[in-house]
Order: C-alpha cells, then sequence, then structure tokens
C-alpha cells in the first residue's frame, strides 16, 4: 500500500497517497447556529454565507486553549483540528498503510506533541514527522547556506537550512504576523472600492456577493504574475458586474510586508556568498515579490513547485521514518542535498531605492526630501540626507533629520550602504537594491 503524506500548511493542507496530491484543504471551521460543524473548504466556502462562528486560527495555534463559542465537543483549537484532520484522514485511511507529517517549523513541542496525540485518536498510522522545509529542500540544489520562505494564513516564515555536512534546519523565525487571511481582506477591500468607484455597486453588502468575492479572489490575483491589469466579473442572480483592477491598487496592500521580509532574509543569509531562497509556490498569490526578491544582491530565488515538501518527505520516507515505537521530529537529514557552484562574482553596489511598490533611481546623488507620504522625492535645497555612489561604494550623508535609521540603528552622519540595508524614516520604509 501506498505511504500517506500530510503537509500542514493553513493555506491549503496538502495530503497525498504517495506522491501524488490528492486532497487540498484549507485550515476553516464553521460552528452551525444547530452545533454542526463544516471544516475544510465546505467551511471556508460557508464563512460570509452564514451567521456562525467560523475559525481559522487553529493550526496556527495549536493548542488547549479555550475558544470563544465553545460547545461541549468543541473547546479548543485542538478540537478543531481533530475534526479537520479526522475528515483528511477519512478520505485516503482504505489507501494508506502509514503516514508521514511534514509540519511546519514554528509547531513547538507541546504543538507535535498534541498532533501526534490527535492522529493516534484518529487511529492515523503515524510513521514519522519532518519539518516542512526540510522536505521542501532536500531534493532541490542548494548552496552551502539557504532559506526557505512560506506564506500561511496568520504568518510569513523564514527558515535558515545548512546544506554542509547533512542537510538541516539551523534556524526558524515567523517574519510577521500577517500571512494570507489578512490579505485577503485589504484585497477584497481594494477590489470593492473599485467596484464602487466604477458602478457605485459593494459586493461587501451581501453575504452572497461577499462570498462569490472571496471565493474568486485567491485564483484572480497569481493572474498579476503576468498582467498588470485584471477584469473581475461577479455573476448574481443573472446580475453580472465587472471592473478592471491594476496591480498598483493591489500592492499598498502586500507592498508594505516587503521590507519585513527583505530584512529578515538580510539577517539570516550568507554575508559572503551566494544564498538560495527557496520560495513556496503558496507565495504565487502575492503580486511583486518575486520582482522584489530578484533584486537582492546574493540571493538566488527558486520558486519551488506545489508538491516541493511532498516529493521530497516521499522520496526519503526510509529515512524520515523513525524506527521502533517512538516518533522523532526530522529537523536534518543524513544526506547533503545536490550543491550549487558559483563563479566568482562582483559584487555591485545598490542603485535603487524601494519604497512600496516602487523602485527609485539613485543617479549620480539623491537628496531625499523629509516628506514621502506620497512617494519618494528629491529636496535639492534642504533635504534631510543625501544617498550617493562614490567609486565602489554607496554612502548616505545624513543632514538635518533625527529620525533616520539603517537597519534599526540610528544612522551616522556619514555610513555605507548595502544592498539590502533598510532605511527607515519614521514609521517610512526604504530598501537599498540593485539592478546590475
Amino acid at each position: 500500500m501506498a505511504i500517506g503524506i500530510i503537509e500542514l500548511n493553513d493555506l491549503g493542507i496538502q495530503v497525498s497517497c504517495d506522491d501524488e496530491i490528492t486532497i487540498i484543504s484549507p485550515g476553516y471551521a464553521l460552528i452551525h447556529n444547530n452545533g454542526e460543524l463544516s471544516v475544510g473548504a465546505d467551511a471556508m466556502n460557508l464563512t460570509r454565507l452564514l451567521p456562525s462562528w467560523t475559525s481559522n486560527h487553529f493550526w496556527n495555534q495549536l493548542n488547549t486553549n479555550p475558544i470563544p463559542n465553545a460547545r461541549d465537543a468543541i473547546r479548543h483549537n485542538a478540537d478543531l483540528a481533530f475534526a479537520h484532520l479526522e475528515s483528511l484522514w477519512e478520505d485516503i485511511k482504505e489507501r494508506v498503510d502509514s503516514v508521514i507529517f511534514v509540519v511546519p517549523s514554528f509547531y513547538n513541542r507541546s504543538s507535535l506533541s498534541l498532533l501526534l496525540g490527535m492522529a493516534e485518536e484518529c487511529g492515523i498510522p503515524t510513521a514519522g514527522v519532518v519539518d516542512l522545509p526540510i522536505a521542501a529542500a532536500c531534493d532541490q540544489r542548494l548552496r552551502d547556506v539557504s532559506l526557505y520562505l512560506d506564506i500561511h494564513l496568520h504568518r510569513i516564515t523564514l527558515t535558515r537550512i545548512s546544506n554542509t555536512l547533512n542537510l538541516s534546519r539551523t534556524n526558524d523565525s515567523t517574519v510577521c504576523e500577517t500571512g494570507m487571511s489578512t490579505l485577503l481582506d485589504r484585497w477584497a477591500n481594494a477590489v470593492t472600492n473599485q467596484f464602487i468607484q466604477t458602478s457605485r455597486y459593494d459586493p461587501l453588502h451581501n453575504a452572497k456577493s461577499e462570498q462569490e468575492l472571496y471565493k474568486q479572489l485567491p485564483d484572480w490575483i497569481t493572474k498579476f504574475k503576468t498582467k498588470r491589469n485584471n477584469l473581475f466579473n461577479l455573476n448574481i442572480d443573472g446580475l453580472k458586474q465587472s471592473t478592471t483592477i491594476s496591480i498598483d491598487q493591489l500592492m499598498p496592500a502586500c507592498a508594505p510586508l516587503f521590507p519585513q521580509i527583505i530584512q529578515s532574509i538580510r539577517k539570516q543569509a550568507s554575508t559572503n556568498e551566494t544564498t538560495t531562497l527557496l520560495l513556496s509556490h503558496r507565495f504565487n498569490k502575492i503580486p511583486g515579490i518575486k520582482n522584489t526578491l530578484d533584486l537582492l544582491e546574493k540571493i538566488d530565488v527558486i520558486e519551488l513547485s506545489s508538491n516541493a515538501a511532498i516529493q521530497g518527505a516521499f522520496n526519503h520516507s526510509e529515512t524520515i521514518i523513525s524506527e521502533g515505537d517512538s516518533i522523532t521530529h526530522v529537523v536534518n537529514l543524513p544526506i547533503k542535498a545536490k550543491s550549487i557552484v558559483d563563479e566568482p562574482t562582483t559584487e555591485y553596489r545598490g542603485s535603487h531605492l524601494l519604497y512600496r511598490d516602487h523602485a527609485t533611481a539613485i543617479g549620480r546623488a539623491f537628496k531625499l526630501s523629509d516628506d514621502i507620504s506620497d512617494g519618494l522625492k528629491q529636496d535639492l535645497s534642504n533635504p534631510i540626507c543625501t544617498i550617493y555612489p562614490k567609486g565602489p561604494n554607496l554612502y548616505i550623508d545624513v543632514h538635518n533629520a533625527t529620525n533616520i535609521k539603517i537597519n534599526d540603528a540610528p544612522a551616522a552622519e556619514h555610513s555605507s550602504l548595502h544592498t539590502g540595508d533598510i532605511i527607515s524614516l519614521g514609521d517610512h520604509l526604504m530598501t537599498v537594491i540593485s539592478s546590475s
């Protein structure tokens, strides 16, 4: 019989028999007024139609803390996760004889203990548990230092992976606690505002049209990978409404995340050599992220396929599966992934400042105005600082501002800048990037 593999990312839990994905189920649960429970896509597709209690935090916060609207059989997040897991297992239990769980790096010992307890209660023959970034990376070509960037419903995570003596997870962090759930809300508001401006139609004022809007959003967003404008169509009870949305209208929802992501990458990347950045397929729904990451110096971005972690766990199942009765959380594999050997390269100095979703050329000298609320602009008579290249380096001279910081540290009057540096002016963040 086959090996079942369950990849736990609440944006879409992927379940496979061997390496063939058979189920993708989002981490949603809905308690109906009569006490019945819906989970997965069934729950997600009802969240705005029914005046019921909905949760999509239970895989992100896998614990036994009491939840609002608790019932006798549903007391905490673990109960909701159990119900979801049970429904997933029901679909594959006749086709597999063992299961490997692929789990996010932020799961602690308590979360893993709950997961294994739920699996045992469901009757799942758990054979192994492996870290999701390790499973996704093990069949890729890597450098000695690699990073894995992923997005969940309620957080963005970055994991550092070493590929020296063996493949091991050396560090993991939550970049921010803004995930796809928040971004979908922001994009829904942007689409709604455009509908209102063009036709005075508000899809969020009707549960049926609101549900349809949210249902279409995830696949619709991915089209901006190749387009700058896209038509959004709603057909509710024979009433057709359409409006055109540009990528510039969507970018304010996600662009504020980019400096946080870039700063986290800088902190964990190798300082002297190129670092491989493995980008989860789930980032396909975030316009502009790949183009932004490609501008980072000494970061080689590799976009992963949707089955990268499933395929890796299957190919190395014999190593992941624990011997005896104990289950080990595998955070390193006794293998060395195929290596990437770089030719010597020249480090290019920063040439642009990335602010929000726009890159502004520095040129011979950029004299920054203290008012950048509407975008970066120059003030030739009274700038707060001047950013300029000199020889192979880039510098910043601070003139009359006390709230300029570089990588969260107060800026000196004269400092050098490198690609990936974050310049902050109050709450405004600019990133030094290179287009060379």
